[in-house]
């Protein structure tokens, strides 16, 4: 693994590092139990201070995606179980969401969100909850746009439809005893 930071980009380097840590682990690259390179070598690499590479290893054990045992080094964490299962659900609706939302006619005047940009990355649970959201968001936008529509197509009808002869009022009957 080559940790690199680009001084020119407008992205904070420490979020630069954080972000191709992120993208080893999602990639499979980095797994569960693999060790980070140490602080010392890591800012090393990278062409960084120390405590760039400290706060990005805070930040990603914060994120739950290392741990850090004094002594012992920096290892790509086990994710929980409940992380695990909370990150599965959210990525099945996310994909159930893209479908419904790629199967729209593009006609309905409402855009799908634009895609992610850069290298694939492992997205954090609260990343994960905004794209859900956004999503869910994007398709009540388009049901808005779909039911409008259908609203004014149906009043269109209506107001060109013409007007039924009127009908005649139902004979009275009038029972005589018998």
């Amino acid at each position: 693994m080559r940790l690199r930071a680009d001084r020119r980009s407008a992205t904070p380097i420490g979020d630069q590092l954080a972000a191709q840590l992120r993208g080893e682990i999602a990639a499979g690259r980095l797994r569960p139990g693999d060790r980070l390179p140490s602080l010392r070598a890591a800012a090393a690499e990278a062409g960084v201070h120390l405590n760039t590479v400290r706060s990005v290893y805070a930040r990603l054990e914060a994120e739950g995606l290392v741990t850090t045992t004094q002594g012992r080094g920096t290892y790509v964490a086990q994710l929980a179980p409940a992380m695990a299962d909370e990150r599965r659900a959210l990525h099945r609706e996310i994909e159930r969401l893209a479908a419904e939302l790629l199967a729209a006619p593009a006609a309905s005047g409402v855009s799908a969100p634009a895609g992610p940009s850069g290298p694939p990355r492992l997205l954090t649970i609260e990343e994960l909850t905004a794209a859900r959201d956004l999503l869910a968001q994007h398709l009540g936008d388009l049901r808005a746009v779909r039911t409008a529509a259908e609203q004014s197509r149906d009043a269109a009808a209506r107001d060109a439809a013409p007007d039924p002869a009127p009908r005649p009022s139902p004979a009275r009957m009038r029972w005589s005893g018998a």
